[in-house]
C-alpha cells in the first residue's frame, strides 16, 4: 500500500490509527507520524520528556554563563534547584 492511500485512509478514519500515534498525527500530521514510522517503526523506543531530552544542551549553557557568583540567578532563569545546577557545573 502506498503512502498517498495511507494518508488517504488516515485521514478518512483517524480514530482507528494506533494510539498513541493518532494523537501525534494531531500535533505533527501525518507526514510526521509517517516519517517517525518509517525511520523508527519496529523499534522498541522511550521518548523522555523535552526537560530530560535537552538537559545536556542547558548544561552547556549554564557553564557558559556561570561567573562562580550566579548561581542563584541560573537556578531561577533554567528552572532547576542549586543541587542540580552545581552537578551541571561538575560535568
Amino acid at each position: 500500500m502506498n503512502k498517498r492511500m495511507l494518508k488517504e485512509l488516515a485521514e478518512k478514519y483517524p480514530d482507528y490509527v494506533l494510539q498513541p500515534y493518532g494523537s501525534m498525527m494531531g500535533r505533527i500530521g501525518f507526514e510526521g507520524v509517517y516519517s517517525f514510522a518509517d525511520a523508527f517503526g519496529g523499534a522498541s523506543l522511550y521518548i523522555p520528556h523535552p526537560r530530560t531530552l535537552f538537559t545536556e544542551c542547558v548544561a552547556q549553557q549554564v557553564k557558559e554563563e556561570y561567573n562562580g557568583h550566579n548561581l542563584r540567578e541560573l537556578c531561577r532563569k533554567y528552572d532547576y534547584c542549586d543541587k542540580t545546577i552545581k552537578a551541571m557545573l561538575a560535568r
